[in-house]
């Protein structure tokens, strides 16, 4: 006798959704505030990088330098031209943005400021949230 197919795993939208707004009222993490000034902005970075850019804000990604006058070779025939259309913004795109910033936080130097400001961050969230699905 075959056993039945496990049921489908729940679908992203019916997760349970940690609230961490609980953290900002947190008593340590206002200690580390004090303790760390460099965590508030250094949150603050990584956050922005998550939100959707103004347009006039947003970088133009894989650009070059914008001169191109008298005297520039160009592109030669059949290769393609340079493609002026802005990069369009995606919240994947934002969210990999945030994660190579802290990345390269984790990966300096066990003195600075702002990487220990950040690894005693996420020891409280790791803390905080312990067991908790997100």
């Amino acid at each position: 006798m075959a056993e039945p197919p496990p049921p489908a795993p729940i679908p992203r939208y019916l997760k349970k959704k940690t609230d961490y707004s609980v953290l900002a009222t947190n008593p340590k993490f206002q200690e580390l505030l004090k303790q760390y000034p460099a965590l508030l902005p250094i949150l603050q970075r990584v956050y922005a990088t998550t939100i959707e850019p103004d347009e006039h804000d947003q970088p133009r990604r894989g650009g070059r330098g914008g001169f191109r006058g008298r005297g520039s070779r160009g592109r030669g025939r059949g290769r393609g031209g340079h493609n002026d259309a802005p990069h369009r913004w995606t919240q994947k795109q934002g969210d990999n943005d945030a994660m190579r910033m802290l990345k390269g936080l984790r990966e300096r130097d066990d003195t600075d400021k702002e990487m220990q400001a950040m690894t005693a961050f996420l020891q409280l969230v790791e803390e905080t949230f312990d067991g908790e699905e997100t």
